[in-house]
């Protein structure tokens, strides 16, 4: 233990020891550094195995682990994170300080909240968790003593997240693997299967369930009893609360996983209704971001199914498409160091041709055609229509992916996500959490299990070993991979090619591949040589000779030797797929020849890319497909 006194790094210097839990010991500290020596918390995180072979694996896990938190740290109810660093084969991390308490201080047997204060209290729990749950990451200790209810404005805090305490439980196997030893939580509210090391973004609802009906019954976990039948919580005899709370409380800590909520924006949505709210427009679902704005989601899991590698980081998921030809197939509810050429166009309107339906808008939600097939979305389940619009795998999945190499994710609600083939049946069966895997592409596909990423082939069988934080789909060979904070390219072997040297990259297409160098894209060849010096704030990758680029808030394109063919002036656009792009100017949506003419005039609420022959359009509140107006 640090005493006071002691300065770490030549800066943090120890006010007082705050307390210890599990693997790790808190202290109060005060930043010598800043004016005024504004106080900090540090975490003192040790491994206690003495096996030589844990450090480098705590080592590793720690720098990922912190990643995360400096993530998170990006929202106002989640405590910063200031530095991390290793001193002495232990690990420091140097953390916002919270001035509050937790809500343990309120939340003391006997006193029970009322039904308002607890509606309130879910609320603001959930509105932290929604942040944590949409970038894939689980908490796994949510309870009242990790809940400080901030002096300043009264607001709650979420504090220590559970991976990092998995760096103090790391020891050997007797298989010779490098293992948690324990499952990370706390007892009364953990849940069966975050027990047995397996746990899911419901897990940290029914944490959050556990702590609403603690507040409203003035009962600890460990006073609560289950029926002997069913598993249940018995807890509705000890309060008189709100039908429509009670039911939601209920479902959020079902014994089975499958029959709570499955996310935190879901439980949400289900307290605003407990009182009038106003209807928050949401943004509808689609058009693929560019490669410099797309987010990449963060998984964070246990130590469990390790494999040989036996460690645990934090993936940066490539969902598919991060990188790819950008096409904007979904849909459901700097100053520029170049001047435009003499030849470079500016779109004008022409008389567009009638649209012509192939297949008349009736769906929900739609996906574009790939292997002659498109997902769509009728009454909230997604199957997958032919050409005719018949389908040919009826309406079934909660959600679903396009085919590629013959294969397509899908995920069916209470389940992992896994690959199903074009009868409709899981040909790898469900095993990976959201955004843990990408589409096949040239026959392997990225998954990320245990927080590292790898290849897997159409088995389900790793061929290229997870030891890469973040990975993207394999095109023309190549795919790009980030080690430590850069990107780089490896081949089908797992060999580094191109060293990983970019801030950020795209995969390669008709032999070029965008990478970003200190804020600006630019293009290399597999050479690694730079063929189009960095100069564009996004960038999308080659397609049919040209690619989208956006400079100075607008969109235009430009061909392989970094020429601007097609003005920027569009509020949006996507690249060329069979001689048509999608565009967006004046708020309204068309599409563009190669000369820049408009041949479907921007007065469209929506429109993907062209593909196969087809692409879908949105019509009032729903969607169909039309042909490609070049192929009449």
């Amino acid at each position: 233990m640090l005493i006071q006194g002691t300065v770490l790094r030549n800066r943090y210097q120890i006010i007082e020891h705050l307390g210890s839990g599990g693997f790790a010991d808190t202290y109060l500290a005060k930043d010598r550094d800043l004016p005024g020596h504004p106080k900090c918390v540090v975490k003192n995180l040790k491994p206690t195995s003495p096996d030589p072979a844990v450090l480098p694996i705590a080592r590793r896990l720690f720098e990922t682990e912190a990643q995360v938190l400096y993530l998170l740290g990006q929202h106002d109810r989640i405590p910063k994170l200031f530095a991390h660093f290793e001193e002495n084969s232990e690990f420091y991390l140097v953390q916002e300080f919270v001035d509050g308490h937790d809500l343990s201080k309120e939340l003391v047997p006997g006193k029970r909240f009322s039904e308002a204060e607890v509606i309130e209290l879910l609320q603001e729990i959930l509105e932290i968790l929604s942040f944590v749950h949409q970038r894939n990451i689980i908490h796994r200790d949510i309870k009242p003593h990790n809940l400080m209810r901030r002096q300043t404005d009264k607001k709650i805090v979420l504090i220590d997240f559970g991976a990092v305490k998995e760096i103090g439980s790391l020891a050997v196997n007797t298989l010779g693997q490098v293992r948690s030893t324990i499952a990370i939580g706390t007892p009364g509210y953990m849940p069966y299967e975050q027990a047995n090391r397996e746990p899911r973004f419901c897990s940290d609802i029914y944490a959050i369930g556990m702590v609403a009906i603690q507040a409203l019954t003035g009962l600890l976990p460990q006073q609560l009893l289950q029926d002997p039948t069913t598993g249940e919580l018995v807890w509705r005899s000890y309060v008189q609360v709100n039908d429509k709370l009670t039911q939601i409380l209920d479902k959020m800590v079902r014994h089975h996983f499958s029959q709570r909520y499955q996310s935190a924006d879901e439980v949400l949505q289900a307290i605003k209704s407990l009182s009038p709210q106003s209807k928050s427009t949401l943004p509808p679902l689609g058009n693929t971001p560019p490669a410099g704005s797309f987010p990449q989601p963060l998984l964070l899991g246990g130590l469990i199914g390790l494999g040989v590698a036996g460690f645990s980081v934090i993936a940066l998921v490539s969902v598919f498409g991060l990188f790819g030809a950008l096409n904007p197939t979904r849909r459901s509810t700097v100053n520029l160091p170049f001047s435009p050429s003499p030849q470079s166009t500016i779109s004008t309107p022409v008389s567009s041709p009638s649209l012509n339906f192939a297949i008349v808008p009736r769906f929900d939600g739609v996906d574009g055609f790939s292997e002659g097939l498109a997902a769509v979305r009728v009454d909230g389940k997604w199957g997958y229509i032919d050409k005719t619009g018949n389908f040919v795998i009826q309406p079934q999945f909660d959600d679903a992916n396009a085919f590629n190499d013959g294969l397509a994710i899908a995920w069916i609600s209470g389940q992992n996500w896994g690959f199903i083939d074009k009868t409709g049946s899981f040909a790898i069966s469900p095993q990976y959490s959201k955004d843990s895997i990408s589409n096949f592409s040239e026959n392997l596909a990225v998954a990320c299990l245990a927080n590292t990423c790898g290849y897997i082939d159409k088995t389900g069988k790793f061929v290229i070993e997870r030891k890469f934080i973040s990975a993207g789909d394999f095109s023309e060979d190549l795919a790009r991979v980030k080690i430590s904070d850069k990107w780089g390219y490896i081949d089908k072997t797992g060999k580094i090619v191109i060293e990983p040297q970019f801030d950020n990259a795209a995969k390669f297409a008709e032999g070029l591949a965008p990478v970003n160098i200190n804020g600006k894209w630019g293009d290399i060849d597999k050479s690694a040589k730079i063929v189009i010096e960095p100069q564009f704030d996004e960038h999308y990758i080659f397609s049919e000779g040209l690619a989208a680029i956006k400079s100075n808030g607008k969109w235009g394109f430009i061909d392989k030797t970094g020429k601007v063919v097609i003005q920027p002036q569009y509020e949006q656009a996507y690249n060329f797929f069979e001689g048509l792009a999608s565009v967006k100017i004046n708020g309204q949506w068309g599409v563009i020849d190669t000369s820049g003419n408009f041949i479907i005039k921007p007065e469209l609420k929506a429109i993907g890319s062209f593909s196969e022959g087809m692409s879908w359009i949105e019509s009032g509140t729903k969607y169909g497909y039309i042909t490609n107006p070049l192929n009449r």
